[in-house]
């Protein structure tokens, strides 16, 4: 597929590449974060972030606290 077919398509739905990309990584963060890889450092690698600091602007950006300080699974369950 062309991408400004995919882009017209995508537009059409009211999303953008950009923005599923945005909403997959913040799923993916949570998961890693608190089920697979003990540090955010190794989190930010995984989603293929280059900076670690990059990330944690992110992740505070979808969830409205730094990575470092999201519930992990022995604090709060159901977030995890």
């Amino acid at each position: 597929m062309h991408p400004r077919t995919l882009r017209r398509q995508l537009a059409d739905e009211g999303t953008s590449f950009r923005a599923l990309l945005n909403e997959a990584r913040a799923t993916l963060a949570v998961d890693l974060l608190c089920n697979v890889v003990p540090t955010v450092g190794e989190a930010s690698k995984r989603l293929g972030y280059t900076d670690t600091s990059t990330f944690c602007h992110a992740f505070k950006r979808w969830y409205g606290v730094l990575p470092s300080a999201y519930p992990r699974r022995s604090t709060q369950a159901s977030r995890c």
